[in-house]
């Protein structure tokens, strides 16, 4: 789910970006007569960013990123309780 502020003539919008999902906890090495574990995880984006049709910025949002839950990352999708703090910017025309 996104909520952008209203348009801002000239200026940034400020946004907040939420994701949920129950993911699955990968497990190499589980039995047959084990069943999956899943866990909840979530993350919140925090920003500002230029109104859609603006052209000549290069710098189009910058974000806080909050996220708990399954590691995302790679192999590592088997370790539960991971959280990570980020901030990031994308650029564009």
């Amino acid at each position: 789910m996104e909520w952008r502020q209203s348009g801002v003539a000239g200026g940034r919008v400020a946004f907040v970006s939420i994701d949920t999902r129950r993911k699955l906890v990968y497990a190499y090495h589980r039995a047959p007569h084990q069943s999956e574990e899943r866990q909840w995880s979530w993350s919140i984006q925090i920003g500002r960013a230029v109104q859609a049709g603006t052209s000549g910025v290069p710098l189009r949002e910058y974000f806080l990123q909050l996220y708990h839950g399954v590691n995302p990352h790679g192999q590592l999708r088997s370790q539960k309780d991971y959280t990570f703090v980020g901030l990031g910017w994308t650029f564009g025309r």
